[in-house]
């Protein structure tokens, strides 16, 4: 398991978001795990107990490094995704309710690396949130070069 990044959210919790792999796993997932104020796992938060959501997509390698959470504890998880087959990466983002369940107002099909292929290795390293709701990524584009990249996702 590795950490990324980190974001804290409105009631001083702390939200971190990283990749996991399982034991044998072929493809990487995203890991997503909350704290109270004191650093005890938030365990109303995910699907196991433990304050932890994995968020895996079929047949895809996904990282999460960036985070954020919104005003209304909604949290946003960006980073990069392969799809199978595919040798290069795309940007990706989803966004969870405040108790970590995918929020259904959010495209899931924006975390599918369906950009991606043998010559991509695009992905968003960084994230800010604006108040009408938009997301703002920053990371790179390779398409021959290593460019800088700025993209504003509208929920």
């Amino acid at each position: 398991d590795r950490a990324f990044a980190v974001a804290v959210d409105p009631t001083g919790g702390v939200v971190v978001a990283g990749r996991t792999a399982t034991a044998g796993a072929r493809d990487g997932e995203v890991i997503v795990a909350r704290y109270d104020a004191l650093g005890v796992p938030d365990r109303a938060f995910g699907d196991r107990g433990d304050g932890v959501r994995v968020i895996g997509r079929p047949s895809s390698d996904d990282t999460g490094t960036a985070i954020a959470v919104d005003a209304a504890g909604r949290v946003v998880v960006a980073g990069r995704s392969t799809a199978a087959g595919g040798g290069g990466s795309a940007f990706t983002v989803t966004r969870l309710t405040a108790t970590g369940a995918d929020d259904p107002s959010f495209d899931p099909s924006r975390w599918d690396g369906a950009g991606s292929s043998g010559d991509d290795d695009d992905g968003a390293y960084g994230m800010a949130l604006q108040a009408d709701g938009g997301i703002v990524l920053t990371g790179e584009l390779h398409g021959g070069d290593d460019d800088l990249a700025v993209l504003r996702v509208v929920p």
